[in-house]
């Protein structure tokens, strides 16, 4: 049978069973959080990903001031003043006023804002690769707490059964047909699973304030978490040779990593050419009212001064291309074991479905039916129950880490 086609009977099943459940709370109450509500918020909401976003703005004004050109000096100067014999007072003052301006040189400007835009896109992956980190996060708690709701469903049909077991165990013992132990057993027995049960409760409140602080709120205010496996399943998402990993932002944002290498690189190499510093002055002498202008250029000698510089930026831009075939290999290895993952647990759980489950719940009728025409005594049938509860416990596991494998395999190939 097709593995597409196990999965999306598995999905009809759980939300079957799903809908047949919560159909009448859900006529008075709507305020469920769902996998993609919580996603949403998550990505719009939270703290550390809006500090993330604001350093964009200053991506912007980095990007911005590199187009600027360097601004021009006004030189404003006096000489031959103050002194003694004729230099006395002013009388043979020099005054000067010139304006000095840095010519870049090697397309030093261009180069510059080369390095912005590549930081500014850099900074902008970066922002999208956690928010998928954060997407992995909150699908991780979400079917956490899924599960853990439900198992608490679960273990309190397990401590009435503890009870009915414990009280059937006393009437024997009052009888003489068990021992003393057997109802000391009995009670340690349900005391284990009340114990059990308040330990779940304790992990659930945990994890309610782990999600609302991922999603940027002060406490969970839901009124309980809704799985939706047709909102976020589509059946194209089960076709990875369609990815486009090379279009993913950890690729394209280790090719960003070394386009800016690239280009800081490039200036490097461009700091070898000096920049020349042009002074135009207009000198006045007071003496004999004459006046003049005078240019000037100056051109520093760089020489080997940003040799060691040269060698760093080139390191950078060999390490920048390594990192693209490093970051291809990890995230092509991701996606596989997401996708092989959620591969092997649709068997599992279609096997557990359609022959395991049914199994338990075939057994556990036949020990009802035979306890009702008094074949079987009590005690068979609660260990018939509890079989079953706990075949119950292993499919709603396995269905769990199903819903997280597939939302893991969504999220990492940009389809959720």
């Amino acid at each position: 049978m097709n593995i597409n086609k196990i999965l999306i009977s598995i999905l009809g099943f759980c939300l079957a069973s799903n809908l047949y459940a919560e159909q009448e709370t859900q006529k008075y109450n709507s305020n469920k959080l769902t996998l993609k509500t919580a996603l949403e918020k998550a990505v719009t909401s939270n703290p550390s990903l809006l500090a993330l976003m604001k350093l964009e703005e200053k991506n912007d004004g980095l990007l911005k001031q590199a187009k600027i050109s360097p601004s021009p000096s006004l030189i404003i100067g006096a000489e031959d003043f103050a002194g003694n014999g004729e230099y006395k007072k002013t009388s043979s003052m020099k005054s000067t006023i010139g304006l000095s301006q840095t010519i870049e040189t090697a397309g030093k400007r261009n180069k510059r804002i080369r390095i912005a835009d590549s930081t500014k896109n850099a900074e902008k992956l970066k922002v999208e690769i956690a928010k998928k980190e954060m997407k992995l996060k909150i699908a991780a708690s979400f079917f956490k707490l899924y599960q853990l709701t439900k198992e608490l469903e679960i273990q309190k049909e397990s401590i009435e059964l503890a009870k009915q077991t414990s009280d059937s165990v006393n009437k024997r013992v009052a009888a003489g047909e068990l021992a003393q132990i057997d109802s000391t057993r009995a009670y340690v027995e349900f005391t284990r699973e009340e114990t059990l049960r308040k330990h779940l409760e304790l992990d659930i409140t945990s994890l309610k304030n782990e999600i609302a602080t991922l999603l940027g709120e002060k406490s969970f205010d839901y009124d309980g978490i809704k799985v939706d496996a047709q909102s976020f399943i589509k059946e194209e998402l089960f076709e990875p040779e369609k990815i486009a990993i090379e279009e993913l932002p950890e690729i394209a944002l280790a090719k960003a990593e070394l386009k800016l290498a690239e280009s800081e690189y490039n200036m490097t190499k461009a700091e070898k050419v000096s920049d020349i510093e042009l002074t135009v002055n207009y000198s006045k002498y007071r003496a004999t009212s004459d006046h003049a202008f005078a240019v000037e250029a100056s051109v520093p000698l760089t020489g080997n001064s940003v040799r060691g510089k040269m060698q760093s930026a080139k390191a950078e831009v060999e390490a920048a291309k390594l990192s693209i075939t490093s970051v291809n290999s990890e995230l092509s290895a991701k996606i596989y074991t997401a996708f092989q993952e959620k591969e092997s647990l649709t068997k599992e759980v279609y096997n557990l479905e359609t022959m395991l489950l049914p199994a338990a719940k075939e057994a556990y009728g036949q020990v009802q039916t035979a306890f009702n025409s008094g074949e079987k005594s009590l005690l068979d049938l609660f260990d018939a129950k509890k079989s079953l509860l706990a075949t119950e416990l292993l499919h709603l596991e396995l269905e769990c880490k199903l819903f997280n494998a597939i939302s893991e395999y969504a999220i990492l190939t940009n389809q959720m």
